[in-house]
């Protein structure tokens, strides 16, 4: 079965194979150069992960919408989505639905660009802190607390404060604060930021025992 869809100008095929699997989006690799390459990785990533029991992390171009595609690809390959991160959810933080849905099938969702207020050419503007508290605060009043990680992303020399950043201990200092004037209580932030990440790698280590 194959059929075609534009997305923000690139064409993706899907299609599922003759033993009847779930139907996978592809890029087409002539539109995207080194998706196809990408993708072989995701599936031995994927592989891998069931057989020796650790999270899967799947670093994500943020603005796009590429996570239900990551996660056929992991159930196809026989990886484990309750133990896999969506990472760099932030930019899509306006976009409840393709969040929740995400969340539904049993992965986390990652909001690890806080303190990230930085504009990516070709891509877009970091949300700020307090759009990222506002639509965390909205998924756990939904009841997705249990699907949420949050992290900093401090990458270049200009998040440090040292160079006028936030720093490492932003989070902890200012982010759960903020959680809290949106209605998280302090020990439903902590949870996320203790509890949730011990899930994820209790999940994949009972996931390679099945």
């Amino acid at each position: 079965m194959a059929g075609e869809d534009q997305r923000r100008g690139a064409k993706v095929t899907s299609r599922s194979d003759e033993a009847g699997a779930p139907a996978v989006e592809r890029l087409d690799p002539h539109v995207h150069p080194g998706l196809s390459a990408e993708e072989k990785v995701l599936r031995g990533a994927a592989k891998a992960q069931r057989h020796v029991g650790v999270p899967l992390s799947v670093h994500l171009p943020g603005w796009e919408r590429y996570g239900h595609r990551v996660l056929d690809i992991v159930e196809e390959k026989g990886g484990d989505v309750a133990a896999t991160v969506l990472c760099h959810m932030n930019p899509s933080h306006d976009d409840p639905g393709y969040q929740r849905t995400l969340a539904d099938r049993g992965a986390w969702i990652e909001y690890d660009m806080i303190g990230m207020e930085l504009n990516y050419p070709g891509e877009g503007q970091s949300p700020s802190d307090e759009q990222n508290a506002r639509a965390i605060a909205e998924l756990v009043r939904d009841g997705y607390a249990d699907h949420l990680l949050l992290s900093q992303d401090v990458f270049i020399k200009t998040l440090l404060r040292r160079w006028g950043g936030f720093g490492y201990d932003h989070v902890l200092t200012s982010f759960v604060p903020r959680l809290e004037d949106h209605g998280v209580s302090r020990e439903m932030a902590l949870g996320l930021l203790t509890t949730n990440p011990r899930r994820v790698f209790e999940t994949a280590a009972e996931g390679a025992r099945r």
